[in-house]
């Protein structure tokens, strides 16, 4: 979304440029570069399109293509008027064009807005997610180890008694008891 706010913008500033230019190859330069970033931009819109929208979102993204069609109709005029000339012409579209510009960047914002409160609130369930795998971990690392400390408690009273049998049946062989 950034990208696309950022394309639209210099977009904006090269269609300024071709208004107040009179070099023919700065026009073509600047038509270029014009071309370049609605291409990139139409790259960005199809990959956002593709993704999962909210219902406050699709209607950000509806009035930002709305406006995004009448843009391109009018920044097209624009720069045809120019190469023919008609710079009084040019003016009054380019007129046009700047409440659409602010139009569409302002339904860009409200996207943003969205997917940033989604994010947010994503980002609140994975803390959250984050903290109870946490404490989970640590009760049973806890209880592992009174686990392991009662094994080990019962193990070597298991070993500790055939021992101290063995000692017992020793100390009776010592003496010459062998009963």
């Amino acid at each position: 979304i950034l990208s696309i706010k950022a394309n639209m913008a210099e977009i904006k500033s090269n269609v300024a440029i071709i208004m107040y230019q009179k070099e023919q190859y700065k026009i073509e330069e600047s038509e270029k570069n014009i071309n370049l970033a609605v291409n990139e931009t139409e790259k960005y819109i199809a990959d956002y399109e593709k993704s999962p929208m909210t219902e406050k979102e699709i209607s950000a993204w509806k009035d930002f293509n709305d406006s995004l069609g009448k843009y391109k109709e009018i920044r097209e005029k624009v720069v045809k008027t120019v190469k023919a000339e008609n710079l009084a012409e040019a003016q009054m579209q380019y007129v046009q064009m700047v409440p659409l510009q602010t139009r569409m960047m302002d339904s860009l914002d409200k996207v943003i807005d969205i997917n940033l409160s989604q994010a947010k609130s994503a980002d609140e369930n994975i803390y959250s997610t984050y903290k109870n795998a946490n404490m989970t971990i640590y009760i049973l690392t806890f209880v592992g180890f009174i686990i392991a400390i009662l094994f080990g408690i019962l193990m070597s009273r298991n070993i500790n008694v055939p021992l101290k049998n063995i000692k017992k049946f020793a100390e009776r062989l010592s003496l010459y008891d062998f009963s």
